[in-house]
């Protein structure tokens, strides 16, 4: 016999009629907190590390308010809440955000702004 497997979002298991799954996310996200390793680089010489701290279970990124379009200098860890830029370039210069959601609610962290010197 096969059972069901879990999934992140509450619903109805296919083929158990009712029966509900609980989620393992049980309530909005909290603010999440923006870190980087520097907001002042040199172009050309320099990376820069973001991470983003959350409990949410998906992690976007904003640059200047509009979804980060990645360049093949960016980088993301698996779990998508570490940014890697290397190096950095002076159209990097700008406002960084993470938005962390869950299926209950998402939230934006405060912007780190991102100084590029050339």
């Amino acid at each position: 016999m096969e059972f069901p497997t879990a999934s992140a979002h509450r619903g109805l298991v296919p083929g158990w009629g009712s029966c509900w799954l609980e989620s393992p996310e049980k309530g909005p996200v909290s603010v999440p907190t923006l870190l980087a390793s520097s907001t002042r680089a040199i172009e050309n010489e320099d990376f820069v590390v973001m991470t983003c701290q959350t409990n949410a279970s998906s992690t976007n990124w904003l640059f200047n308010g509009r979804s980060l379009w990645l360049r093949e200098r960016m980088t993301l860890s698996p779990d998508d809440r570490t940014l890697t830029i290397d190096p950095v370039r002076r159209e990097d210069a700008g406002k960084y955000q993470c938005k962390v959601s869950n299926p209950f609610s998402s939230m934006k962290s405060a912007p780190v702004k991102l100084c590029v010197k050339y």
